[in-house]
């Protein structure tokens, strides 16, 4: 089942990262010729406007195939202005960097959606405790509430941490 999760999750690092690439692309008017999950000989392929879409039989990967990237003599005359090779330096950065950045910004959306969004601290309970350590000597026990340290009230697990921190060494 792992296996599933990773080509899950690679699956949508790399639709992101070329969804990055295409909508930039397209934004700066350069003419995107393909947009492609996977590779390999195409499981579905949908013609719409003048961009190609596919999902390939290979499904770890993808690609935007982008009109003057790869052969310099591939763009008609109709579309040699908005070729990648015809743009100005800013735009072919922009283009090559926005891949990388849609992935930046993917972390960015998940680490505020799971962690950053969390309204409720874990209280200052015990869960496991070592057999011969020393908070088994101690008299601690799982289940065991907090809720002083030194003569300091905790509330919350992140405050018994912080107060353990404090007492290094004693």
């Amino acid at each position: 089942m792992s296996v599933v999760y990773f080509l899950l999750v690679v699956g949508l690092l790399v639709v992101i990262h070329e969804l990055g690439h295409f909508v930039v692309a397209k934004l700066l008017d350069v003419k995107v010729l393909r947009f492609s999950l996977g590779y390999g000989r195409p499981l579905v392929r949908a013609q719409i406007g003048e961009t190609e879409y596919q999902i390939g039989i290979f499904p770890l990967g993808g690609y935007v195939r982008i009109l003057g990237v790869e052969e310099a003599g591939d763009d008609a005359p109709r579309d040699a202005g908005r070729s990648f090779a015809s743009r100005p330096l800013w735009q072919r950065l922009c283009v090559v960097f926005a891949g990388p950045a849609a992935n930046f910004l993917l972390t960015g959306i998940v680490y505020f959606s799971f962690f950053a969004g969390h309204r409720e601290l874990p209280a200052a309970v015990v869960g496991d405790v070592l057999p011969d350590g020393v908070a088994a000597r101690a008299g601690i026990e799982p289940g065991d509430r907090i809720l002083a340290i030194d003569g300091t009230t905790v509330r919350y697990w992140e405050e018994v941490e912080q107060a353990i921190q404090a007492a290094a060494g004693r």
